[in-house]
C-alpha cells in the first residue's frame, strides 16, 4: 500500500492557478513543480485504485471536467449539473481497469463529487469519467 498525497496534473494546476488562457512559461512553471512535486514525493508504485487526492489520468483531468462551466447541463444521475466552482469538486476514487474490463483499452474509471455531497454522504450525485489510454 502505497500512502502519499498525490500532487495535481500540472495543466489542471495551469489552469486553476492563472484562469482560462495560462501563458506558456505558466505552463512550464507548472511542469516544473509537477517535476518538484514526484521528486519531494517519490514515483508512486503500480496502483489499480486510488481513493481521493488528485486524479492520475492518461488524458484529461476528470476533476476539470466535471467542473468546466461549459459542460453544465442536466447530469446522468439528476440533481444539479457540472458547472460549480474550482473548488466544489473532488476526486472520490480513480480505478485502472486493466483486464478486468475487457471492453476498455487500457480503461480507466474515475469518480468525482461535489465535496457538500461528499460530506452529506450523497453518492447518488457523483459524476463517473471513464478513458481509454
Amino acid at each position: 500500500m502505497w500512502h502519499q498525497p498525490s500532487a495535481p496534473m500540472p495543466e489542471s494546476f495551469a489552469l486553476d492557478r492563472w484562469g482560462e488562457f495560462p501563458e506558456d512559461e505558466q505552463f512550464e512553471l507548472a511542469d516544473e513543480l509537477a517535476d518538484a512535486w514526484a521528486h519531494g514525493g517519490g514515483h508512486r508504485p503500480p496502483w489499480d485504485l486510488q481513493i481521493g487526492g488528485h486524479p492520475v489520468s492518461p488524458q484529461n483531468d476528470p476533476v476539470h471536467d466535471a467542473r468546466d462551466p461549459q459542460e453544465a447541463g442536466p447530469s446522468e444521475h439528476g440533481g444539479t449539473a457540472p458547472g460549480d466552482g474550482a473548488d466544489d469538486w473532488c476526486l472520490l476514487a480513480t480505478w485502472r481497469c486493466g483486464d478486468d474490463v475487457t471492453e476498455l483499452d487500457s480503461g480507466t474509471a474515475h469518480w468525482v463529487i461535489r465535496r457538500q455531497d461528499a460530506a452529506a454522504r450523497r453518492f447518488d450525485r457523483v459524476h463517473r469519467y471513464v478513458e481509454m489510454a
